[in-house]
């Protein structure tokens, strides 16, 4: 059971860092893509609904250790930046 936990854990933080390469291929799509404005838009918010929707499925999969995880990682980021912003 442990082992099938740790898969599954691995497999959700997979899923929630392969949800950022979004960014890369927002360029890609507005500056390279030989298309409408309206179809770029389009496919943009296609790109974006679908990046939400596999960090929601990774979240999933981490579960409760997953969510304390990132807890932890967002809380530590945001008081070391109010920390630096106050030196």
């Amino acid at each position: 059971m442990n082992g099938s936990h740790s898969a599954r854990f691995i497999a959700g933080t997979v899923l929630i860092a392969s949800s950022f390469l979004v960014y890369l291929a927002y360029p890609i799509i507005l500056l390279i893509m030989p298309f409408s404005g309206t179809v770029k838009v389009t496919m943009t918010f296609a790109v974006w609904a679908l990046s939400w929707a596999v960090f929601s499925a990774g979240m999933f999969l981490t579960g409760p250790e997953g969510y304390r995880r990132f807890k932890a990682f967002w809380s530590r980021n945001k008081n070391g930046s109010a920390v630096n912003k106050t030196i």
